[in-house]
């Protein structure tokens, strides 16, 4: 774990400026490198943030190769000197926007938002009647089994269907180009080919996704299956228990969750998407000044009548048609099949409950659920909210102090570099670069900052 380095070359201008570069940090470390000129340590930082290519050679990140990744692909914080756009908005606001413009924060975040939020909801319809809470404890374990399951057989498909696609391509593009297996070429070429399948794989999963949708939507529909109320009607039984309403919470929760899946599963797809373009650039762009090659990867990237080239890709498609299969079985099949029986269960439970309620067979079981349902209340958190404490919650941990309602213009250097680092963090970066933050501080500001990254490595390794 941690940043590699391996046997890194680097051209520029018909100069070699690094040869067979090697180190390693470990993860947790801090290191501080030093250049004898300015044009290796602009080149060695542009190598790192993916800004320019070597010509052979495999940078790793927590054992990733990162080599040929886009830089807005590369878990890496850039801390530099100098101050931030956005100077008119006050520090607090300031670093909560920066956190919430990521995705995967507002995705967990508002997961977490709308379990807490149905969590209260049924606390507040169960009140303090024990018998609706088995109702809804039963329904709810028995749907979250259905949803986590499926999810979980789905990903396990994906991850080894990436992970044996992606093998076969290495072997085959290996075949074909006779070149060294740490050049660019290959690194680029392999980075396009399995973006192209994580494509697929996206919108598969995206298509499970909402036939999921479809059948939890498909359980929550049970009033017309159960005649209980209509009697109840005609006997003139007053009580607002007949029904579904319960089951019907459960199945909300797991619908606003799925929608917030699909949401973020639809931005990686756009992402991926975007980022395949640049990839096939990446690749010609390596290739641009040997015409041999290119016509290789030409012929590649068109799918040209080579032969090597039509079995490679005609073995691709067919694993891909295997996998394509299993996955519309799962949802042709399996989904519905499931959905079914689990419907048939959740309207057992409660055409029990109500034939008890109609024959008064009901024996009354209550306790005082009121500071459950305070507490659960509280526990209700916007995302907005959300972005602040762990904000504030950091910032405490690291011992930063500065003026949350100062104007981010009106701060001084130092602490526009205590903003560029706090985002980094917040935002689960891998490696974290401070690229001369050092040079434009005063002692104290030098001190200060060690101790902040000390402490860092502290919580990190907690």
């Amino acid at each position: 774990m941690g940043l590699k380095i391996s046997n890194l070359k680097y051209k520029r201008y018909k100069k070699m400026v690094f040869t067979d570069l090697n180190f390693d940090v470990n993860s947790q470390e801090v290191l501080g490198t030093y250049f004898e000129n300015k044009f290796s340590q602009l080149y060695f930082l542009k190598l790192l943030l993916g800004k320019r290519k070597p010509r052979s050679g495999k940078i790793y990140l927590n054992n990733q190769n990162i080599t040929a990744l886009l830089p807005k692909e590369r878990k890496i914080g850039y801390v530099s000197p100098g101050t931030l756009r956005l100077g008119f908005l006050p520090t607090k606001l300031r670093l909560a926007y920066h956190i919430l413009k990521t995705p995967k924060f507002l995705h967990d975040s508002s997961l977490k938002y709308i379990k807490n939020k149905y969590h209260y909801k049924n606390l507040t319809f169960i009140g303090n009647d024990l018998n609706k809470k088995d109702l809804i404890s039963k329904t709810d374990k028995i749907i979250n089994e259905y949803f986590h399951n499926s999810i979980r057989i789905k990903e396990e498909w994906i991850e080894t269907y990436l992970t044996q696609i992606s093998e076969f391509h290495k072997k085959e593009i290996a075949k074909i180009l006779i070149d060294d297996k740490d050049s660019i070429l290959i690194q680029s070429l392999h980075t396009y080919t399995y973006k192209k399948e994580e494509i697929r794989v996206y919108e598969g999963f995206l298509a499970f996704l909402q036939a999921l949708w479809d059948k939890i939507y498909y359980i929550s529909e049970l009033d017309y299956l159960c005649d209980c109320y209509e009697i109840a009607k005609k006997r003139k039984i007053k009580n607002k228990n007949f029904g579904f309403i319960g089951a019907k919470l459960v199945c909300e929760k797991y619908l606003k969750i799925l929608q917030t899946e699909i949401l973020y599963e639809r931005y990686k797809l756009i992402k991926v998407r975007k980022a395949l373009k640049k990839y096939r650039l990446n690749v010609m762009n390596t290739v641009m000044r040997d015409s041999e090659r290119k016509n290789i990867i030409k012929g590649i990237l068109h799918k040209s009548n080579s032969i090597n080239v039509v079995t490679w890709l005609k073995l691709a498609e067919d694993q891909w048609f295997n996998y394509n299969q299993k996955q519309e079985q799962l949802i042709s099949n399996l989904l519905p099949d499931e959905a079914t029986i689990i419907k048939g269960k959740v309207l057992e439970y409660f055409h029990k409950y109500h034939l008890a309620l109609l024959n008064n067979k009901l024996i009354e079981h209550e306790e005082d659920n009121s500071l459950a349902i305070a507490a659960a209340n509280e526990k209700i958190v916007t995302v907005y909210n959300q972005a602040f404490e762990q904000v504030k919650e950091l910032m405490t941990n690291l011992n930063i102090k500065m003026n949350w309602f100062k104007i981010t213009k009106n701060l001084s250097s130092f602490d526009h570099t205590k903003i560029r680092l706090i985002n980094a963090i917040l935002t689960n970066k891998e490696l974290i670069i401070l690229h001369n933050t050092f040079d434009n501080l005063t002692h104290n500001e030098a001190i200060e900052l060690n101790e902040i990254l000390l402490t860092l490595k502290i919580i990190i390794h907690k």
